[in-house]
């Protein structure tokens, strides 16, 4: 069984099995998850939040999100 976007290995509402009734398209194709690593090992101070997609209001109170940019001290902490 491969990564899918589909719902067929799912019961139905009465609990019943799913049958498929055609094949995988390729809009229904998974990806595999991305597995980044942290290049900087050594713990530094963050300084700024240079940028969100998310919102402008947490760039300017500079909250920390997951997927914010920040701007970091490079000497070591």
């Amino acid at each position: 069984m491969g990564i899918s976007w589909d719902n067929w290995y799912k019961h139905s509402k009465t609990r019943g099995k799913r049958k498929p009734y055609h094949k995988k398209q390729k809009y229904e194709l998974g990806r595999p998850g991305l597995t980044l690593r942290l290049a900087l090992v050594a713990s530094t101070r963050i300084i700024d939040v240079i940028y969100n997609a998310s919102n402008n209001e947490l760039v300017r109170t500079k909250n920390l999100v997951k997927i914010c940019i920040v701007l970091i001290d490079n000497t070591p902490y």
